[in-house]
């Protein structure tokens, strides 16, 4: 996982082609900046992903009306969820939806009210664009890509990525049994601990399958 150095504390962004590891990051994230005090009205969030080019569109701009919108209680998170509308599809390329696109950039360039947070997140994002590089310089950005196991490095990429995630399983369960007010660790077995060596395990399946299959494919290469 990439990150950018954070330019704008208010501006985040959850990108990259692996669709289930942004899911799961931009809502991590998104408890984490709600804020806790607003209750319902700290979190305003809108599904990003249209049907169609004038649906993509009517989601971007009620984005916008969003951010402009102030907080009722101190605070607010708008989430646009899941963008579909980044990518180098027919609805990214619409003009449409690159109005739209400009217009969010625009309103994020000018600043948001004081208490208002904005988080993006997307697995379809086409880098070449002018929106994707203006978030490059004001979000604070993490990009999550699948693994290519074609290209060199690999391994060390993807143990990396068991490790983080066995280290963050870990980190989330003593948080939430801090959180309970648990005093005595022989009370509760450590979940935290199991569920990380299950992430471990499972990514060295990963990795012995990914394996196994560049192995196959260059058997067939050598036959051909």
């Amino acid at each position: 996982m990439k990150k950018t150095a954070r330019t704008t504390a208010n501006i985040h962004a959850v990108v990259g082609s692996d669709e289930s590891e942004v899911k799961r990051a931009a809502a991590e994230l998104a408890a984490h900046l709600a804020p806790a005090d607003a209750g319902d009205f700290g979190l305003e969030v809108i599904d990003g992903c249209g049907d169609n080019v004038e649906q993509s569109a009517s989601r971007v701009r009620a984005a916008i009306e969003a951010l402009q919108t102030l907080p009722f209680f101190g605070g607010k998170l708008v989430w646009l969820k899941n963008a579909n509308c980044l990518g180098d599809s027919v609805i990214g390329r619409s003009a449409a939806v690159q109005t739209a696109l400009e217009e969010l950039g625009d309103t994020l360039e000018a600043g948001l009210p004081d208490g208002v947070t904005f988080l993006l997140s997307s697995s379809e994002v086409d880098k070449r664009r002018s929106f994707y590089k203006s978030l490059v310089k004001r979000a604070d950005l993490q990009v999550i890509e699948k693994l290519d196991a074609s290209r060199s490095g690999w391994e060390e990429e993807a143990t990396e990525i068991v490790r983080g995630r066995a280290k963050g399983g870990r980190n989330r369960f003593r948080a939430e049994q801090h959180v309970a007010g648990a005093t005595d660790a022989r009370e509760e077995p450590d979940r935290g601990a199991r569920g990380g060596c299950r992430l471990a395990l499972l990514g060295l399946a990963c990795l012995a399958m990914a394996f196994l299959r560049r192995k196959r494919r260059v058997a067939r290469d050598a036959a051909c």
